[in-house]
């Protein structure tokens, strides 16, 4: 069974990405930074709030099944205390 080389991405999200071009794996580390960042845009912007959710963090890791967002994304926002707006 081959196995794909990881190699450094373009991605705005810093994550790594497969030989043949394929999201890396879902962390718990990269699913909290997603969150992160989203919340960090609803402060900046000042305006309506974006929803922390197991959608807007897989559309913002450019994928990544709902089975392994949906756990570590629990756990960040038991962590931050988060409400959604």
């Amino acid at each position: 069974m081959r196995q794909a080389a990881a190699t450094k991405s373009s991605r705005p999200d810093g994550g790594m990405a497969t030989a043949d071009g394929e999201a890396g794996m879902v962390t718990e580390n990269r699913v909290w930074a997603a969150a992160d960042r989203i919340r960090a845009r609803c402060k900046l912007d000042g305006g309506a709030k974006e929803r922390v959710s197991v959608r807007t963090v897989r559309k913002e890791l450019g994928g990544g099944s709902h089975e392994d967002i949906g756990p570590p994304l629990a756990r960040w926002k038991a962590k931050r205390d988060y409400t959604s707006p």
